[in-house]
């Protein structure tokens, strides 16, 4: 059964999503959270907030992955005919929603689990 998580381990969670967010805007933020993230997996073994962390850890690194795939076709000759098409505006486009609802989806969950844990 999962242990309660102090409330330090809570805050650091939640300070990770918005990192996350702030990411979308400033790239710097969501590599310090993912930094966060890294340092306290290893400490939130018997936690509900070590979903929360691997998700987060995942996150960052899938959406880095589509972002490093996404530049490296923006010069191609591929990228110029994706580009006519909009395809690629429409892939960057779906890589920022779906990284902004999951992490929203993230939190009001964290939120929720962290009721049901207390209560």
């Amino acid at each position: 059964m999962p242990t309660s998580p102090t409330e330090k381990s809570y805050k650091l969670v939640v300070l990770g999503y918005w990192l996350f967010f702030l990411g979308i805007l400033f790239g710097i933020t969501a590599l310090i959270g993912v930094l966060i993230n890294h340092t306290n997996y290893q400490q939130s073994q018997n936690s509900y907030l070590r979903s929360h962390l691997l998700w987060q850890i995942i996150a960052f690194w899938s959406v880095l992955a589509m972002a490093a795939i996404t530049m490296l076709l923006w010069p191609s000759a591929i990228a110029s005919v994706l580009l006519f098409t909009g395809i690629i505006c429409w892939l960057s486009t779906l890589i920022i929603a779906i990284y902004f609802l999951r992490h929203q989806r993230g939190i009001a969950f964290l939120d929720k689990q962290r009721t049901t844990v207390s209560n």
